[in-house]
């Protein structure tokens, strides 16, 4: 992203964009920048944390705080419409597929778990 952003400059330097191009582009590229999540070190740690002490909180919350738990964790959670409305797969967040392992091999109890 950031080698897309300096051949963009450059780009605009060489007058192959216009100001309101160029700016709209940039925002873009600085907005999927911004996005990207690297797992770090202390934030693997704590994503692995949070998975295992699941259980215990699962057992322990309440519908709304199940609900943030997933959506702590997850990215996405695909359906099959089509069949019996089962969940077929599911996206972890980059730091817990990292902590998970995730991989579009793997699975649990059927249900698909993919990466990026």
């Amino acid at each position: 992203m950031k080698e897309k952003l300096r051949r963009l400059g450059k780009a605009f330097v060489d007058n192959l964009f216009d100001d309101v191009e160029y700016h709209r582009q940039k925002k873009s590229l600085e907005y999927d920048l911004e996005s990207l999540l690297i797992p770090e070190v202390d934030a693997a740690k704590e994503a692995g944390r949070l998975l295992q002490d699941l259980p215990r909180l699962w057992a322990g919350a309440t519908l709304l705080e199940r609900h943030q738990l997933l959506t702590t964790i997850l990215d996405a959670v695909y359906i099959d419409m089509k069949g019996n409305n089962s969940i077929v797969s599911v996206k972890a967040k980059p730091v817990f597929q990292a902590v998970l392992g995730a991989t579009n091999r793997g699975s649990v109890n059927n249900v698909a778990l993919i990466a990026g």
